[in-house]
């Protein structure tokens, strides 16, 4: 609520560079929810974990605190797609959350069987959990992307509890961060499918639509359209490690950014007129103005061209991105007339 009071405030502060219709509309609310919900889910997952394993007084009220974020995460699901699927999500997302618990349980008790069965368990549920989404919104929620963003999100809570437990604090709480920041991106990805698939009702009504640029690439094809135009890459998007990678240049070079190469240190700099963000090569974090931004899965050189993952450049760079799993289709959408990064 804060936040989006003073983005009101600086969106009417700066109309030409903020855009209303960048800064409120039905979908950027629901991003905003998603976002909060998600992120407090992983907050107060770290935190009941961290009580379960110090048999803390207050266990019982933290656990209680994470089941009330899943009746909320249920009721919003329900808001999309009805209370029918909202009933499905519950049990399948509420499994995952006592896996976790079966970790703690068994670390507690040094039975690494036991842990490794809980592990076994979330890779089912993460699946499960694709499927679910996948199912409902078959056009534009790839079960492989959704599986892999799940399985980035449990391997940075068990990471922050296996640090607690560890007594490495400085770590622990640096992958709880992750953990968070990581939420927002899954919120991203999922209002963006969300967005696609009902335009009617989360797309928000101006008096003019914003000049819209169209990028389509496609996963082993070398030919990337702008706007209409075809033009040829020297390299092609690919699936690597379950998460579907761009090149980074001709991305950049369509949005009117200035990219600068370093070849020596495999570095790579995107500047527009108020942001700087840098990439560099085998690294899974950038830096956005100074500040470190974990990516997600590191960027990797493919002839020369720097290959970053696709949900993470639609969340830096506010592109909305529809996958086609069909055919490998990635389309790329954004106004003209908005910044280069977006925050949430």
């Amino acid at each position: 609520m804060t936040a989006k009071a003073l983005a009101s405030g600086i969106q009417a502060q700066f109309p030409a560079k903020f855009p209303a219709a960048t800064t409120s509309s039905p979908g950027i609310d629901l991003r905003a929810g998603l976002g909060q919900l998600l992120g407090e889910h992983a907050a107060l997952a770290a935190l009941a974990m961290q009580k379960g394993i110090d048999g803390a007084p207050d266990f019982t009220a933290a656990a209680a605190a994470l089941n009330s974020n899943t009746d909320d995460l249920s009721a919003a699901i329900a808001s999309v797609y009805g209370t029918a699927a909202g009933d499905a999500f519950k049990p399948i997302w509420s499994s995952h959350i006592g896996y976790f618990v079966d970790y703690v349980k068994a670390t507690a008790a040094k039975d690494e069987a036991g842990r490794q069965n809980a592990v076994a368990e979330l890779e089912d549920y993460r699946m499960k959990q694709a499927e679910f989404f996948h199912s409902a919104n078959p056009a534009y929620f790839e079960t492989a992307a959704i599986a892999e963003g799940l399985k980035m999100h449990i391997g940075h809570l068990l990471d922050t509890f296996n640090s607690y437990v560890n007594k490495d604090y400085t770590n622990a709480y640096s992958f709880e961060r992750t953990a968070y920041s990581h939420m927002f991106m899954t919120a991203s990805e999922l209002t963006g499918g969300i967005v696609a698939q009902f335009p009617d009702k989360f797309h928000g009504k101006t008096d003019a639509a914003p000049e819209m640029t169209t990028i389509s690439m496609k996963k082993g094809s070398t030919a990337v359209t702008v706007n209409g135009t075809t033009s040829q890459m020297d390299v092609t998007p690919v699936m690597k490690d379950g998460s579907t990678f761009i090149p980074l240049r001709y991305l950049g070079e369509a949005i009117g950014v200035d990219i600068t190469w370093d070849n020596t240190k495999k570095t790579l700099w995107i500047k527009d007129r108020d942001n700087t963000a840098v990439f560099r090569a085998g690294q899974s974090y950038m830096e956005l103005n100074g500040e470190r931004k974990n990516i997600g899965a590191p960027v990797f050189l493919d002839s020369g061209r720097v290959q970053v993952p696709v949900r993470f450049i639609a969340e830096l760079l506010g592109w909305d991105v529809k996958w086609l799993p069909g055919d490998g289709t990635i389309t790329l959408t954004k106004a003209m007339d908005a910044t280069m990064v977006h925050s949430h």
